[in-house]
């Protein structure tokens, strides 16, 4: 609020403090405008706002073009609403008659509003031509209502009279009227004087009384009051300045410099405050730093004002000192409150606003960017009219209508309490819309209740509707009942339901949930649903319900809490399995029988459940273990299975569960498990079953249960030992047999000893990089040991013969593949091993021996074995030549690799010597 004492534009009056009510009697139009038009331009000039109550003989029209006249920039004042020009009928004549407590109260509505929008008080001036001679004892009372409330308010009140109309009244009631103001003004001979409305004495009696209160004030004002001279001793203070500055007594502080008690940095602040309310006339405050007697730092307003003899000469000044240092905590916490809440909102993704109740909004958080692609400024523009479909605006308008219709209730809580929630389209700033849930709520005054703001939270729901509109078309051709219960009641069904139960949509809608559910499972029902929402039961449920026509069938059902139209309910979902009930008593049925035979039969029949605990143990578990069934049932799975056995069943059935999983439903239905497990007997021995396990599964293709036969297999298992036993002996045989031979072909060529063995160290090495299996790479060792094997026909001086050989001799040097052929065709080995030895001298192009083949004719075990021939011999020495070392062989394959030998074979072996640092360990 500005200064107390304002400026009047009356010439006469001047300066007056708020709470000044003054009358002015007039003759002419131009004698009320002489007085009025000054007096409301100096309060436009002065940030008040400021309201001209025109009558008959003054119209608005010629009030208006008065005040134009002296203010050129009115209608600038108009449009912020600052001034207002309304005519008697208005004010105070409301309704056609005057009471004098309701005018009163509209001052004061008026005062308040304008205080809300930042003006320093209201300034008003009001003609009383209307007064009619029986008015005047209503309105005289009326006036001194008016006094006693304006004197405490920042507000000045202007009251003009025509003169004509106070010529038909009594000389005492004019005398009234100039009591009930604090000045009067008249013009006399041409000049405007002024007279005092209150009695002398009743000025002593409240001098008086200000006296009083002032002392009474000064010592229970909670704020420290300091009197100091104008050198700033101290000359006089309150009890409270005393404890301020931590001291008991009053004389100790008397005689002291204000200056010893405020902190060194703040010294030229303060100095600077008093010395600007002694240059200035004008009270002014200032925060600083005091200290107490101990030392002690705390915040304070330091407020000064001027004391001055009744000379006008200074004498010193009083200063108010007040303790902010709560206030500055709580300041310190309000800012970094306010930071979070700012990094909140314009972080968040829901828009937070809010508007007065003319609608207008005055705070939109900067997400409304992401939402609607306004920035902040745009939205406040054009939240009401662009931003709103036309119905979203039509039905937020009526749903604020409706809530405000409640204050006429006279209930304040009520309107309070209240909660708006609307799903509305909102359009977006390139045209596109969102759907939206705003909520809204009222802040009210907290004396009369009355609603002072909305405010709201927006949130773009537009993938909700998205999915409930899913949700619809899914549910309508969903093959399982969905509904949807609220408060118990039925909110939606979709066509299943209606068609399990044979109702129609609106004999079910609004009902009892439970309406359908036999009564003698309600209870149960309840129960159940209960414990799923509480999230303490997670299988589905069952029970009995009647149709339209009275037939009872069984549904399985589960249930979930969800989101309805703002509200929490119930999606419950089910499916009528009274075709399984039956089925399941038909296996029941079965079941018995299947008992029968499995109590009879010489092997183990058991099933369990999936957590793996055994349901059924047929009695043969006796004769097989030499537990009883109470005995196997329990220790089945951790003390009668041998660890081994116990780990590949948990695999096998994790295997199996898998598939389902992944929608292998009828694989699994049909799937037989068949392992070989090793059990423990009773009396410590162990015996070797066979055991076959498939899954039982319901109507729908989940499996419940796991059944299993286990057989006796000891026997079989000991006689698959011994033949596995002879196996070994004749593989060690044919070993000993292919070394045999090899040292053979070895012993009569001393120069190509070890030939074989290094060709099948390095064909082998091949067959592993390129991939092959371990039973290629075994036929490809066999082979390689094998692949010279037709030399021992070839004579010894032509294998040793150290020059070049001629032409009878290399054919004869060529007719050893197959040699080798013809004496290892008659071998059963488990490997083609004689073509392999025939074709190790091929080449891709044909020109190899004996047969000229081409490409994919040569078995890929002998194109592996001529590369490693090729190689080993170039990097050997030879009775004709020196070794050429293992960079020429390579060289030599490569440069032929597609050509005489398979690229892929040459890659791999290239390979091995240049990246995986291949060496011939093999030695004569």
């Amino acid at each position: 609020m500005g200064s107390k004492t304002r400026k009047t534009g009356i010439e006469c009056i001047g300066d007056a403090p708020w709470g000044t009510h003054l009358c002015q009697f007039y003759r002419t139009k131009e004698d009320l405008a002489e007085i009025v038009v000054p007096y409301l331009k100096t309060g436009l000039e002065n940030n008040e706002f400021c309201l001209w109550v025109t009558s008959e003989a003054f119209s608005e029209r010629d009030a208006q073009k008065a005040l134009r006249k002296a203010v050129p920039g009115l209608d600038r004042f108009v449009r912020l609403g600052q001034v207002e020009i309304a005519p008697h009928t208005e004010w105070p004549l409301r309704g056609g008659s005057f009471g004098p407590q309701a005018v009163v109260n509209a001052w004061t509505d008026k005062l308040v509003q304008a205080l809300a929008k930042g003006y320093d008080g209201i300034r008003v001036a009001a003609d009383r031509v209307w007064l009619e001679k029986t008015d005047w004892k209503t309105f005289a009372s009326y006036e001194e209502q008016l006094d006693a409330s304006i004197h405490k308010c920042p507000m000045l009140a202007l009251c003009t009279y025509s003169l004509d109309k106070c010529d038909k009244c009594k000389a005492a009631e004019i005398v009234d009227v100039i009591k009930a103001h604090q000045y009067s003004l008249s013009k006399r001979d041409g000049r405007w004087e002024f007279v005092g409305g209150i009695e002398r004495d009743q000025d002593k009696r409240e001098l008086w009384d200000l006296d009083e209160r002032l002392h009474g004030l000064f010592d229970s004002t909670t704020d420290g009051v300091v009197f100091i001279d104008v050198e700033g001793n101290i000359t006089g203070l309150n009890k409270n300045a005393v404890g301020l500055y931590g001291y008991e007594d009053e004389e100790e502080l008397v005689g002291q410099n204000l200056f010893d008690f405020v902190a060194r940095e703040d010294h030229a602040k303060v100095m600077d405050r008093i010395r600007g309310t002694f240059e200035e006339g004008r009270n002014g405050n200032t925060e600083c730093t005091l200290l107490t007697r101990a030392g002690k730092r705390f915040s304070a307003e330091l407020t000064a004002a001027l004391l001055s003899e009744r000379s006008g000469k200074p004498t010193g000044f009083v200063i108010v000192a007040r303790d902010v240092t709560d206030r500055k905590q709580t300041e310190e916490t309000l800012r970094e409150t306010k930071k979070h809440y700012n990094l909140l909102a314009e972080n968040m993704t829901d828009v937070v606003w809010t508007m007065d109740m003319d609608l207008q909004p005055t705070y939109l958080s900067p997400s409304v960017m992401r939402l609607l692609g306004y920035d902040v400024d745009e939205a406040m523009t054009r939240m009401l009219t662009e931003a709103l479909t036309p119905a979203s605006r039509e039905m937020a308008m009526t749903a604020i209508a409706r809530v405000l219709s409640m204050e006429s209730t006279g209930r304040k809580d009520l309107l309070k309490s209240q909660n708006v929630e609307l799903e509305m389209e909102m359009k977006r700033k390139d045209g596109s819309t969102v759907w939206t849930n705003t909520s809204m709520s009222f802040e009210c005054d907290s004396d009369d209740g009355r609603p002072t703001e909305i405010k709201g939270i927006v949130r773009d729901i537009t993938e909700r509707k998205r999915a409930e509109e899913l949700f619809m078309i899914l549910s309508s051709n969903s093959p399982v009942g969905i509904y949807i219960v609220r408060n118990g009641k039925f909110q939606f069904l979709n066509p299943r339901v209606l068609k399990f139960t044979g109702y129609a949509e609106d004999e079910l809608v609004g009902t009892d949930c439970l309406r359908l559910v036999v009564p003698e499972d309600r209870e149960s029902v309840r129960e159940n649903a209960v414990k799923m929402l509480r999230n303490e039961r997670f299988s589905p449920y069952e029970y009995r319900y009647v149709t339209k026509d009275g037939k009872t069938r069984w549904a399985m059902e589960k249930v979930a809490s969800v989101q309805y139209r703002g509200e929490m309910a119930v999606l419950g979902n089910f499916m009528d399995v009274t075709e399984r009930k039956q089925a399941d008593e038909a296996l029941r049925e079965s079941e018995k029988r299947y008992r029968l035979l499995a109590e009879n039969v010489k092997d183990v029949i058991w099933t369990m459940d999936l957590n793996l605990k055994p349901t059924y143990l047929s009695p043969s578990i006796m004769r097989l273990l030499g537990y009883s069934v109470e005995e196997a049932m329990e220790h089945m799975m951790d003390g009668i299975l041998a660890p081994r056995s116990r780990e590949v069943v948990m695999k096998a059935i994790a295997r199996a569960l898998a598939g389902e999983e992944k929608g292998q439903k009828e694989l699994l239905r049909l799937r037989n498990l068949g392992l070989e497990m090793e059990m423990r007997r009773k009396d410590g021995s162990t015996v070797w079953t066979d055991t076959t396990m498939s899954f039982i599964c319901d109507s729908h293709g989940q499996p419940v249960e796991i059944m299993g036969v286990v057989r006796d297999v000891t026997e079989r298992k000991h006689a698959d030992e011994r033949l596995q036993q002879s196996f070994r002996k004749l593989e060690r045989a044919m070993e000993s047999t292919i070394r045999a031979i090899t040292l053979t072909v070895e012993t009569r060529d001393r120069y190509t000893a070890g030939h074989q063995r290094r060709v099948t160290e390095l064909a082998c090495a091949i067959g592993r990089e390129m991939g092959l299996s371990g039973d290629q790479v075994d036929g490809i060792r066999v082979a390689g040991l094998l692949h010279d094997i037709g030399k021992v026909y070839v004579p010894t001086e032509i294998l040793s013969k150290p020059g070049q050989l001629n032409d009878v001799e290399f054919a004869m040097i060529k007719t050893h593949p197959q040699v080798g052929y013809d004496i290892l065709k008659t071998i059963e080995f488990p490997w083609p091993i004689a073509k392999i030895v025939l074709q190790h001298h091929e080449r891709l192009d044909g020109s190899g021996y004996r047969s000229g083949l081409q490409g994919e004719e040569i078995l890929l075990e002998a194109r592996i074995l001529s590369v490693a021939d090729v190689v080993e011999a170039m990097s050997s020495h030879r009775p004709y030549r020196m070794a050429l070392g293992i960079d020429e062989a390579l060289a030599e394959v490569s440069q032929n690799s597609g050509i005489l030998y398979d690229a892929k074979v040459v890659d791999a072996c290239s390979a091995l010597f240049s990246d995986k640092g291949f060496v011939f360990n093999s030695v004569n």
